[in-house]
């Protein structure tokens, strides 16, 4: 079977940061201090994990 190497483009850094300060603001705008913190460790572990994660093509999928 012959292998689709396909990859996908990846959004530039700075829309990643953007994105992260636009959730971050909302949880502050949004919440009380509660939820702005554990908004804030949930938020950070997601992209942390996005961004240390192993990628499919690394896989050999």
């Amino acid at each position: 079977m012959a292998e689709n190497h396909t990859k996908t483009a990846e959004l530039p850094q700075w829309v990643n940061i953007i994105v992260y300060i636009a959730l971050i603001a909302i949880l502050a705008v949004f919440g009380d201090l509660f939820t702005l913190i554990i908004g804030a460790l949930g938020v950070t572990i997601a992209f942390v994990a996005y961004f240390n994660g192993v990628r499919s093509e690394e896989q050999h999928h």
